[in-house]
């Protein structure tokens, strides 16, 4: 008996849970190798995000060690990796936006170099976005530029 209940509260709780992404395009064109750390305990709650993400076509560019472990990218000097945002949301939610929302304003990704992490006016000299909106680092579906302050 107690299977059949186990069994009927999975197929009812299935069809309430949804998986959205977006993925994101960043590349080094700085002299320094720059970390890309998930760092948000929020967005850690209604998803995760994948590191390289790269189509098949392109190589792997973040060093192996960390990608692998899902932990952080270290990309190197002419690289470009591929961030993949994943989020669930369940039927509480009114609507996509709700969940948009907590992924544009709620930034999951800090970034720094090996050597010290940036100050904020050289952190924002030193990222170009490419979206609808360039005067929001935390974008999450833009695509972003690293380079030379």
């Amino acid at each position: 008996m107690f299977n059949k209940f186990f069994l009927f509260a999975i197929v009812l709780i299935l069809p309430s849970l949804s998986f959205g992404f977006y993925d994101r395009k960043i590349t080094n064109q700085s002299n320094y190798t720059w970390i890309i750390v998930d760092s948000s305990r929020v967005f850690a709650k209604r998803g995760f995000i994948q590191f390289d993400r790269a189509p098949d076509k392109y190589p792997k560019a973040c060093l192996p060690v960390n990608a692998q472990a899902g932990e952080a990218c270290f990309l190197e000097p002419g690289q470009t990796t591929y961030v993949r945002y994943v989020f669930i949301y369940s039927s509480d939610h009114r609507d996509w936006e709700d969940t948009r929302k907590v992924i544009t304003f709620i930034n999951p990704l800090t970034y720094e170099t090996v050597l010290v992490q940036l100050e904020g006016d050289v952190f924002e000299k030193s990222l170009k976005m490419e979206s609808s909106n360039p005067k929001k680092l935390n974008d999450s579906h833009g695509d972003i530029t690293i380079f030379n302050p």
